[in-house]
């Protein structure tokens, strides 16, 4: 099987990490797990100091 759907072991490059250097949102969606998060366990992480609010980090640059 190939394709998107074919087993990762199978795929010519199947990533296992994602890299943005920009928190946040402005949609405020009222099903956003990541809004959720960000507000309960990761609410004292350095990179979500401004809470949920769009912000860049240029150091991940």
């Amino acid at each position: 099987m190939s394709g998107p759907l074919a087993p990762a072991e199978r795929r010519p490059f199947s990533p296992t990490r994602s890299w943005n250097p920009v928190t946040g949102c402005t949609h405020r969606c009222t099903y956003c797990w990541a809004m959720r998060l960000i507000e309960t366990r990761l609410k004292d992480h350095p990179k979500y100091r401004n809470g949920f609010s769009p912000t860049l980090h240029p150091e991940e640059l």
